[in-house]
C-alpha cells in the first residue's frame, strides 16, 4: 500500500470518529443503566414491602475520554445495614458495551463482581459476571440476582 492510500485511509478513520455522536452514546448508556436499575428495584419490591430491604439512587460524576464528565446515578439495596451498591464504571469498555461494579458495604465481596453490558449495542443483554476464582458468568435475572444476594450477605 503506497503511502498516501495509508494517510487517506487514516484520515477517513479520524472523520468518521469526529462524526460519531458520542452524546447520543451517552445517553444511551444512561438509559441502559436506568432501565436495569428499575427492573432491580422491581425485583426487590417483595422485600421493600415487607420492610426486609431498601432502595436508593445517588448520583455520581463520571468521565470518559470520548464522551467527557456526566453524570450517572448509583443503586444502592440496603439489607438491614449491609448494603450491595450497583456503580457504573462507563460505557466505552473492552469487550462490553457497559460495566456497573458491584460492591457490599460495609465490607467487600469475595472477590471482584460485576454486571457486563454484552452483545451488541442493538440488543444488548447484561451479564453478572463473577471474576474472582472462578470467572464465573451468568445472564442477569431476578434469579441469578437472588442468589448472588444470599451469597453476598451474612446472617
Amino acid at each position: 500500500m503506497a503511502l498516501e492510500d495509508k494517510l487517506k485511509k487514516l484520515a477517513e478513520r479520524k472523520a468518521a470518529e469526529q462524526s460519531f455522536d458520542w452524546n447520543a452514546e451517552r445517553d444511551k448508556w444512561l438509559r441502559a443503566l436506568g432501565r436495569i436499575y428499575t427492573d432491580i428495584e422491581g425485583w426487590m419490591q417483595p422485600y421493600v414491602a415487607k420492610k426486609l430491604a431498601t432502595t436508593r439512587r445517588t448520583q455520581i460524576e463520571l468521565s470518559e475520554e470520548k464522551i467527557g464528565k456526566y453524570k450517572c446515578q448509583v443503586l444502592e439495596i440496603d439489607f438491614s445495614g449491609q448494603v450491595i451498591r450497583f456503580e457504573p464504571v462507563g460505557t466505552l469498555i473492552i469487550g462490553a458495551w457497559g460495566r456497573i461494579d458491584i460492591q457490599r458495604k460495609p465490607r467487600g465481596l469475595r472477590g471482584e463482581t460485576m454486571l457486563t453490558l454484552e452483545n451488541s449495542r442493538e440488543a444488548p443483554e447484561w451479564v453478572l459476571w463473577f471474576s474472582g476464582s472462578s470467572g464465573e458468568r451468568r445472564p442477569f435475572t431476578q434469579e441469578t440476582l437472588e442468589g448472588a444476594i444470599e451469597l453476598w450477605i451474612d446472617e
